[in-house]
């Protein structure tokens, strides 16, 4: 049965300024604003122009969304606007800054939300990079930049985000609402497609421009080299590589990869895919990304791929759900000795255990439970 949200019977013409910037952040907001489309909201979306197909492919075509681009100095575009027309509420995702004293889009919005008194929201996607995401110092939490409710994603990250002192009152722990459909998409316990090649070993590696090493733009692309040369040793199997490009990357960036010739590995790259491309999938080889964490949760093995690029384990290294590799001998050794049906085991008990405990997986309910919050705010 359908829920409907209480605004849908009590408020009418509700205008709501969304602000996303990076891939996960933009995903936060998309089954937010898809569930509130039915109920006679007013949308001003303002993304990077590079991201428009993505959300125009997603979002239902509507006269109450309007796309708007995001500018160099986005924080007078964004108080022009707030002065020409009355919003009720401020929308954004959470993307972090690398920069000194260089604010994100979402960080620029909420600052003006505080100014003006306007009820804001954020979604995070992502555990861990706080300080990038409410200061401007890399030190401390700027309160101006602290949206009137935080949705985090559990009960490790509310603990974290209050320790560096995030009022406990402000945050919600609603998780992602992006993991809602591959809630769904797993509870329909989808099988394993079984190739007439029974030997075949299908591997998905996720490309990633790393912004902490801009000098370094084609490290995926060495780092796909060595597992290929590494891969071509084993003579018994024949491995089929799908690149999963980032939407930030040109398209033309793997062209190259076809000068990889292996006998036994067969590699082609797309920037879309489909949950059963990872469903059907043994491997998949990440640094950290949202795709990592779908499969994860669709109960893929997954290598978080180091290589002497970032020392820093991530959330998933900690609870020990992906295998978390920074040497090429070490990658030797679980390429080798790696078998899909023990660590796909393991990966479900483990997970298992995390659910009971709401620790890193989703329930399913995320959209419900934000828009349950923007109910509130629209209401005070």
């Amino acid at each position: 049965m359908a829920w409907i949200s209480i605004t849908q019977l009590m408020i009418s013409n509700k205008k709501i300024f969304v602000v996303a910037k990076d891939q996960g952040s933009i995903q936060t907001i998309l089954p937010v604003i898809t569930k509130l489309q039915i109920e006679n909201y007013e949308f001003d979306i303002f993304i990077p122009k590079s991201k428009r197909n993505f959300v125009e492919k997603y979002l239902k075509r509507s006269n109450n969304v309007i796309l708007k681009f995001l500018e160099k100095n986005n924080l007078n575009l964004f108080d022009k606007f707030l002065k020409s027309k009355s919003y009720d509420l401020i929308l954004t995702g959470s993307s972090p800054s690398f920069k000194k004293d260089e604010l994100t889009p979402e960080q620029n919005i909420i600052f003006l939300a505080n100014e003006y008194s306007i009820p804001s929201i954020t979604i995070l996607d992502y555990w861990g990079l706080y300080l990038e995401r409410f200061s401007r110092d890399g030190l401390s939490i700027d309160k101006k930049l602290l949206p009137k409710i935080l949705c985090t994603l559990d009960k490790n990250s509310k603990k974290a985000l209050i320790a560096l002192g995030i009022p406990n009152e402000r945050i919600k722990i609603t998780h992602n609402p992006w993991m809602d459909a591959v809630v769904e998409y797993r509870n329909k316990k989808f099988k394993y497609l079984k190739d007439n090649q029974e030997n075949l070993v299908r591997i998905n590696f996720i490309s990633q421009p790393l912004r902490r090493l801009e000098s370094n733009n084609n490290i995926c692309f060495e780092h796909l080299k060595i597992i290929c040369q590494i891969l071509s040793e084993d003579k018994r199997k024949n491995y089929l590589i799908t690149i999963f490009k980032h939407p930030s990357e040109e398209n033309n960036k793997w062209d190259g990869i076809n000068s990889l010739c292996f006998r036994n590995i067969k590699i082609n790259s797309k920037f879309f895919y489909k949950l059963s491309e990872l469903q059907n999938s043994k491997l998949l080889i990440s640094y950290n990304s949202t795709l990592m964490y779908e499969a994860l949760y669709l109960g893929i093995p997954c290598i978080s791929l180091g290589l002497g690029v970032i020392k820093e384990k991530n959330y998933i290294d900690k609870l020990k759900l992906s295998k978390r590799i920074e040497e090429i001998d070490q990658l030797k050794i679980f390429l080798r000795d790696f078998e899909f049906d023990k660590e796909s085991q393991r990966l479900n008990t483990l997970s298992s255990k995390l659910r009971k405990e709401s620790i890193f997986f989703s329930d399913g309910n995320a959209t419900k439970k934000i828009i349950e919050n923007i109910d509130e705010l629209l209401l005070e």
